[in-house]
């Protein structure tokens, strides 16, 4: 009946429109979510790091600020690498390869080496993903031959 068509095209748009809404707003909190997290490893002298001389610290203070630093800074390394790969910015990758390998910042200090592993291969993925992204799967070539 008419009435059905008038309706499902009037929900259909309403749909669509909703759709957009929900793109938009979901692209708006995953840029924010990837300013967030970046902002957290790229803190200034260390997240959950005091700025006091060693001697003004009070020695468990230091060792519960560690602990948060070795559960957290994992997490949001592991964090970051699903948004970059949902949000398809496998460029980034390398970036946060640098950082979390980074000798003044030793964020690499806070994994245990599982994590640190499991990271390692997260990220290279990514990164395998960017070439396929720049180049086509076809023209990705092994930088090494494979020996077995």
């Amino acid at each position: 009946s008419v009435s059905q068509g008038i309706f499902l095209k009037v929900s259909r748009q309403e749909f669509e429109t909703k759709s957009k809404e929900w793109v938009r707003s979901e692209g708006q909190c995953r840029k924010q979510a990837l300013k967030e997290l970046w902002g957290v490893l790229q803190y200034p002298l260390g997240w959950l790091c005091d700025i006091e001389d060693e001697a003004g610290r009070n020695a468990e203070r230091v060792q519960e600020l560690t602990q948060l630093r070795k559960k957290c800074i994992p997490q949001v390394v592991v964090l970051l690498i699903d948004v970059l790969k949902e949000t398809q910015l496998y460029q980034d990758a390398l970036a946060l390869m640098c950082l979390v390998a980074d000798e003044e910042r030793r964020l690499y200090a806070n994994f245990s080496q599982s994590e640190l592993q499991d990271v390692t291969v997260k990220l290279a993925r990514l990164r395998v993903k960017w070439e396929e992204q720049q180049h086509g799967v076809e023209h990705i070539q092994p930088s090494h031959k494979i020996v077995e």
